[in-house]
């Protein structure tokens, strides 16, 4: 038993919550107890918490029945998107707040989310500032949006994250704050996608489809443990195919160019990651060629033909299990 367990949710508290967090986890004993503890430390207490489990079999919900907190138990990994899914189609309050097991949040960080949100009446998702969490432990408070490939001016940029708050065309997964009064139905991922990038479809509908806004918050801060490399040749594979998914059906949206800084980044960082891991001494040479190719192609055409792109991913998909190697 831990300090949280004795915790009583009375009707008057019920009342007041606005906020509906969901944590969903897969043997994730490791973090459950760092972020869980930050959750219920929060100077805004306006929330629930539910746990969607996917299946674990460490001691990960032993250690989450410890808090008061609404678990959901599956007997299988559904996957990230699914698991957020189901648990939004439950949610009854006005903003709902999706987040990773492996963060830690700043204390005042639910509060300066929610009375960011109440503020903007154009404001679909906001994502609070992401920082490492070596940097959160030992004192650092390096905020800022990551830097950015532009595609139009074709040089590296980073936002202002001088300001309280920007507009963005991305929000991480990680730590999503969203209106699900306004967003409704679009505030979903595809179940498709299974797990990574996600997130870039869902910002890419909200933009294009809702008409409501992205921002950045400098003030509220999350801690992640992001240094965490793909496991398996078959995910990064499954990384590379949702992003080159979205590149296919956004590209001719001109949202998608307006805001494409935040997504050639994002494609910049996966090649790298995918090529340096899987194929260490051809990155140098063929990871940054065909990668500055590609977009240039795309800053020149805003359009390309990606029947190449499926045929690798075509092939990727029967990759012999004896390539799947394991760091």
């Amino acid at each position: 038993m831990n300090e949280f367990s004795s915790l009583k949710k009375t009707k008057n508290d019920m009342s007041q919550i606005t906020i509906t967090i969901i944590v969903p986890t897969f043997n994730s004993e490791r973090y459950a107890r760092s972020c869980l503890d930050s959750i219920f430390v929060q100077t805004y207490k306006g929330f629930e918490v539910i746990v969607f489990d996917n299946g674990s079999n460490d001691g990960t919900l032993n250690l989450v029945e410890e808090y008061p907190v609404k678990i959901v138990r599956s007997r299988e990994n559904v996957g990230w998107a699914r698991a957020n899914n189901l648990c939004i189609r439950g949610v009854k309050t006005k903003y709902v707040f999706l987040l990773n097991i492996d963060t830690v949040l700043d204390p005042n960080c639910l509060r300066r989310l929610y009375e960011f949100a109440e503020s903007k009446n154009d404001l679909g998702c906001v994502s609070p500032a992401i920082v490492e969490y070596s940097e959160f432990l030992s004192g650092k408070k390096t905020m800022g949006y990551p830097l950015t490939f532009d595609i139009r001016s074709g040089f590296i940029r980073a936002y202002d994250v001088n300001k309280e708050y920007v507009e963005v065309g991305f929000v991480p997964g990680t730590a999503l704050f969203a209106n699900l009064d306004r967003l409704q139905d679009q505030l979903c991922f595809r179940e498709d996608f299974f797990m990574y990038h996600e997130d870039v479809e869902l910002s890419l509908r909200i933009i294009t489809k809702t008409g409501f806004k992205l921002y950045f918050l400098n003030t509220a801060i999350v801690a992640h443990d992001s240094k965490q490399s793909f496991s398996r040749f078959s995910t990064c594979r499954l990384a590379l195919r949702n992003l080159f998914t979205c590149l296919v059906e956004y590209q001719n949206r001109k949202e998608f160019w307006e805001h494409f800084s935040a997504y050639g980044r994002s494609l910049f960082r996966l090649y790298k990651d995918f090529y340096c891991q899987y194929y260490p001494f051809t990155y140098p040479i063929l990871g940054t060629f065909y990668l500055t190719a590609s977009l240039f192609k795309l800053k020149e055409n805003k359009s390309m033909d990606l029947s190449r792109l499926y045929e690798v991913n075509r092939k990727l998909d029967k990759w012999p299990k004896r390539f799947e190697f394991i760091f």
